[in-house]
């Protein structure tokens, strides 16, 4: 049936990844580590994990990766799946101590009562992944889970840290995957969100329907760079050379601090407005971002958010 994986000799269901999901960019891993200051189950938060990946098409998630003959990708899943055996790569560390007294670990980043920037050091590494953690390729010849679950617990926090394929999914599937997981903590496996598009790239029918042909026009099209890109891309090269070193850090914005930005741009939209545009967080984040880099314009420290 059309929307269903197709299986092959009875022993495999396969999902395809999309035409913008499986470019060459996107293969590596997106890192996601959340801190709790409370002790949590971490047998309890994989088995709930793997769970999840189990049901309706949140099974491509639990599938492997699996080059095709042209080089292009596609998930896999062994059918029947093996009793008992998880869907994410799970492992877990344990310290008989407080957060703060562990040497590394009380370096963490701590919340802010304004927005605030922090360091993105490589030495947090240990409570991101397992040591020796595969490259894209790698894990993909060891035929293993795509999705891995690092938990690091104290006696007084737990650190849990999600990695996947940039290929599977994006930061806004990311934060579907987090909903879905606390349903099946929460015992609400009801209200988990129906994956739409797992088998058909619905991106891409949009894009070639009748209706797109008469899209409305993009209003910054008058600012796409044309001609000019090549010599734009080599002066960036040039200027990144020449500088000083970038920074990486995390931006941290506390939510009431988003809560009024929020309110505050949507009240300017709605001035002189009978229907009030839809504006996303994203949007509001973008704009306040731009606003911060014109500030920080001729601050001798160079910015990279």
């Amino acid at each position: 049936m059309k929307g269903d994986p197709q299986p092959i000799d009875g022993h495999e269901e396969v999902y395809p990844l999309h035409k913008l999901d499986d470019i060459k960019s996107f293969r590596n891993h997106v890192i996601w580590m959340m801190r709790f200051n409370d002790v949590l189950d971490a047998e309890k938060l994989a088995d709930a994990l793997s769970r999840l990946l189990e049901i309706g098409d949140c099974k491509k998630l639990g599938g492997r990766l699996r080059f095709k003959a042209d080089g292009k990708l596609e998930v896999v899943l062994q059918k029947p799946s093996t009793t008992g055996e998880r869907h994410v790569f799970f492992t877990h560390d344990s310290y008989e101590m407080r957060i703060q007294d562990h040497r590394l670990a009380s370096r963490l980043p701590n919340a802010t009562d304004g927005p605030s920037t922090h360091l993105v050091s490589e030495d947090f590494q240990p409570f991101i992944a397992r040591p020796n953690f595969p490259t894209f390729d790698q894990s993909i010849r060891r035929n293993e889970p795509q999705i891995s679950l690092h938990v690091t617990s104290f006696k007084d926090a737990t650190l849990v840290a999600l990695l996947w394929p940039h290929v599977l999914m994006d930061a806004s599937a990311g934060e579907a995957l987090l909903s879905g997981w606390s349903s099946v903590l929460t015992g609400r496996e009801r209200d988990i969100v129906v994956v739409t598009g797992a088998q058909d790239d619905i991106l891409l029918q949009a894009a070639m329907s009748k209706k797109a042909e008469t899209s409305e026009k993009f209003k910054l099209e008058k600012n796409r760079l044309t001609s000019g890109t090549p010599y734009f891309s080599i002066a960036m090269s040039v200027g990144q050379v020449l500088d000083s070193p970038l920074q990486q850090r995390a931006v941290f914005i506390p939510e009431a601090v988003l809560n009024k930005l929020k309110a505050e741009v949507r009240k300017e939209i709605a001035e002189g407005s009978e229907n009030v545009p839809f504006v996303s967080e994203s949007d509001i984040l973008i704009a306040w971002i731009c606003q911060v880099v014109h500030l920080l314009w001729r601050d001798p420290v160079q910015w990279q958010l």
